[in-house]
């Protein structure tokens, strides 16, 4: 049987796979770019996870070895915190999860085609809308179907701050009430997200505001979160300067710190400190001695790919090597 899947999100690739796998011949069309996506990360429950690992292994382990875990549900209202336990979930960065489903599809055959509409159907024994919710299959045919916007309107943040459980926050305000979903979905990140009905929305006035204004809004709503959306280079300079020491990887937080003289563990995985260290002078001369702690595994392998798990060469550094590192950091400040 010939196959037409017309988009190539989770969805539309997951089923050229295993139609693939079922000897039928496949092929897949994407408006955007392979590496083009509408949201963070995916989440899988337990039970699609078994559905997985039985549907096709090898995606399966490739999936799970990028998952970032957690057992809690975390209801957060009036002030107190609910937390309820036993709920296994896990969750990938959707570009990850996107790319991994990709290589399956080249790997079993199937003809992937991106940057390209669809305006006509080309013939096929199958033609699968798997287009999102603005599909151009499903809004030019006549299948007896109907879509009704209920109005609730919502922004889609990406943060830094990594939560340990699905978190539901309610706040009542004068507009009415906000609520925020979110989840981490790997060891850097999380999706939090914060929607309202369409009648909060416009008495807030965000239906008139800017980008920023609206992130703004977002921080003043939800101060116990606030540092979630986003901190200026001034006031992390502050913070970084009054630390007695700084724990960071190859990112920016820790390379700042070390400009402004405060004393730095880093943990290196993937990239070279011979390269990215943060060496630094301890007098303006030839002679330069590295004044801060680099960790690294000697089993590391030197990339420069970014990808959306932690490398293994990391995992192999311990919570005591890193205190003992801090330790005698510590004892050069004072």
């Amino acid at each position: 049987m010939r196959v037409s899947v017309l988009g190539a999100g989770p969805s539309g690739l997951y089923l050229a796979i295993l139609l693939r796998k079922a000897g039928h011949e496949l092929s897949v069309v994407e408006r955007n770019a392979p590496d083009a996506t509408f949201g963070w990360g995916v989440v899988f429950s337990e039970e699609t996870l078994g559905a997985l690992r039985d549907a096709d292994y090898q995606t399966y382990l490739e999936i799970t070895d990028s998952f970032a875990r957690w057992t809690a549900i975390d209801i957060r209202y009036r002030g107190a915190t609910i937390r309820s336990s036993g709920h296994t979930f896990s969750a990938i960065r959707r570009t990850h999860l996107l790319d991994i489903l990709q290589r399956r599809c080249r790997e079993l055959g199937v003809s992937l085609e991106f940057g390209r509409e669809v305006s006509t159907v080309e013939p096929a024994d199958l033609v699968v809308a798997a287009d999102g919710a603005n599909s151009t299959l499903r809004r030019n045919g006549k299948f007896g179907t109907s879509s009704t916007p209920q109005g609730c309107k919502y922004v889609w943040f990406g943060t830094d701050l990594v939560l340990d459980a699905f978190t539901f926050v309610f706040k009542e305000t004068e507009h009415g009430l906000f609520q925020v979903h979110a989840y981490p979905f790997d060891e850097h990140t999380s999706t939090f997200i914060v929607e309202a009905p369409e009648p909060v929305w416009r008495s807030a006035g965000l239906d008139t505001m800017s980008e920023q204004d609206s992130l703004a809004f977002c921080e003043r709503l939800l101060p116990e979160v606030s540092r979630t959306f986003a901190v200026s280079i001034q006031s992390l300079s502050i913070e970084l300067r009054n630390a007695v020491c700084i724990v960071g990887g190859d990112t920016g937080p820790l390379h700042l710190a070390v400009a402004l003289g405060t004393p730095a563990v880093a943990i290196f995985g993937p990239t070279d400190p011979a390269r990215n260290g943060p060496y630094r002078m301890r007098e303006r001369s030839t002679n330069v001695s590295p004044i801060d702690i680099v960790l690294r595994s000697p089993h590391a392998v030197t990339t420069y790919k970014r990808g959306g798990q932690a490398a293994p060469s990391i995992l192999e550094i311990d919570v005591d090597t890193v205190f003992d590192a801090v330790c005698r950091q510590v004892g050069v400040r004072q």
